[in-house]
C-alpha cells in the first residue's frame, strides 16, 4: 500500500474512550433485561417451569447477540485507522468484518488544518478531531476523536511543508523561475524583516497579493529563522494571528518572535484603527463579512490555544488586534 520511498509519521486510533462508552451502552443491554425480570415478576406472579426456561433461552440468544455486536464494533474501532507519512494521509474505514474502505489525500493537496475541541469532557481529555481542508474542493478531511489533536495538526502540516520544500529543490532553477519569484514576492509584498541573533521582527505592509502568498512569504522567513522542526512550531501557531493582519486591517501591521530557552515570546498586531468587542465578534463571526475568508473561526481557535500546555495568550481589540505572550517549542 505504501510507496517504495514513502515513510510512516504516525498512525493514528480514535481515542479508548469512545469504545468504553460503547461498552457500557452494551453492558447496559445486558443487565437492563435482568432488572427488568426481577421487577416484573415482583408484580406479576410468573409461574411454570417450562416458560422460565424459555425467558433464559431468549436471554442467552439476546446476550448472544449483544456480544456480536460488541465484536463488530470492537473491529471498527481498532482496524479504523489513519496514517500519516510523507507523501499522504491514508483512512483505512473498516465497515463491519469483512469490509474495508481505504482511501488517500496526497499531502500536497493540503490547503488547511484546523481542530475541533467539543465539549468540556473531550476539552479536558485533549480530545478532538483534526479536519484538513483540501485544496481545489469543498471537501474535509476528517480524523475524528483523537488525543492531541493539536500535536496531529503539527504533524500534517510538517509534513506539508517538508514535501514542499522538497519539490522546491528538485525543480530546476531555469525552468521553475526558482531564483526571480521570492525576489517579485519581495517587492510585491513591501514586507521589512528586522533578524536579531534571537529575536525576528516582521513588519507586514499591505496586502496586495492573495492571502495564500501573504502566508507563504511569512512561514518561509520564519522557517529560515528557526530551522525546520522549530519554524512549523511557530508557523502553524501563529498562522491565524497572521490570516487576522490580511483579514482585518488590509495586511499592515507586525510580529516579533523571541526565542527564550526552550519557550518562544511573541507579539502580533495588526495596525487597524477600530476598536472591537471580543466576546461579540465570536458570537456573529468576522469583523470583515465583506472579506469572504474569515468567519470568526480563527479568533476563537487563538483563544483556546490558551487551553493547551504551557501557552499563555493575551488579546487585545482595543485598537486592532493584538496578541502577546509566548508557548513552547518542546510539546
Amino acid at each position: 500500500m505504501l510507496d517504495t520511498d514513502e515513510k510512516i509519521i504516525k498512525v493514528i486510533h480514535r481515542h479508548p474512550i469512545v469504545f468504553v462508552f460503547s461498552i457500557l451502552g452494551f453492558v447496559g443491554a445486558i443487565v437492563f433485561p435482568i432488572i427488568f425480570y426481577y421487577f416484573f415478576s415482583g408484580i406479576v406472579n410468573i409461574e411454570g417451569q417450562q416458560f422460565i426456561y424459555f425467558l433464559k433461552i431468549l436471554y442467552y440468544l439476546w446476550v448472544l447477540v449483544i456480544w456480536t455486536v460488541m465484536y463488530v464494533s470492537w473491529t471498527d474501532y481498532y482496524l479504523d485507522t489513519w496514517t500519516i507519512t510523507d507523501k499522504r494521509i491514508i483512512d483505512i474505514n473498516q465497515n463491519g468484518l469483512f469490509s474495508r474502505q481505504v482511501s488517500a489525500l496526497h499531502i500536497d493537496k493540503v490547503q488547511d488544518v484546523s481542530v475541533e475541541i467539543k465539549g468540556v469532557l473531550w476539552t479536558l481529555l485533549g480530545i478532538g478531531d483534526v479536519k484538513v481542508q483540501t485544496a481545489g474542493s469543498d471537501d474535509v478531511f476528517i480524523i475524528p476523536d483523537v488525543q492531541s489533536p493539536n500535536r496531529i495538526k503539527e504533524l500534517i502540516s510538517g509534513a506539508y511543508l517538508k514535501d514542499k520544500e522538497k519539490k522546491k529543490k528538485n525543480k530546476s532553477p531555469v525552468s521553475s523561475g526558482v531564483f526571480l519569484t521570492p525576489l517579485l514576492f519581495w517587492r510585491r509584498i513591501k514586507k521589512n524583516f528586522i533578524v536579531e541573533s534571537k529575536k525576528i521582527n516582521i513588519i507586514f505592509e499591505g496586502n496586495n497579493i492573495d492571502r495564500v502568498l501573504f502566508l507563504e512569504h511569512f512561514r518561509d522567513k520564519v522557517l529560515r529563522f528557526f530551522g525546520m522542526e522549530d519554524g512549523v512550531r511557530v508557523y502553524m501557531f501563529s498562522k491565524e494571528m497572521i490570516k487576522n493582519i490580511f483579514d482585518h486591517a488590509g495586511g499592515r501591521g507586525e510580529c516579533t518572535f523571541e526565542k527564550s530557552e526552550n519557550f518562544v515570546l511573541f507579539e502580533v498586531k495588526d495596525y487597524g484603527e477600530g476598536k472591537y468587542d471580543f466576546q461579540e465578534l465570536k458570537s456573529r463571526g468576522t469583523s470583515k463579512p465583506e472579506s469572504g475568508n474569515n468567519f470568526g473561526v480563527g479568533l476563537t481557535s487563538v483563544e483556546s490555544m490558551n487551553e493547551m500546555s504551557g501557552v499563555e495568550i493575551k488579546i487585545n481589540t482595543e485598537k486592532g488586534f493584538s496578541y502577546s505572550g509566548k508557548f513552547p517549542l518542546i510539546y
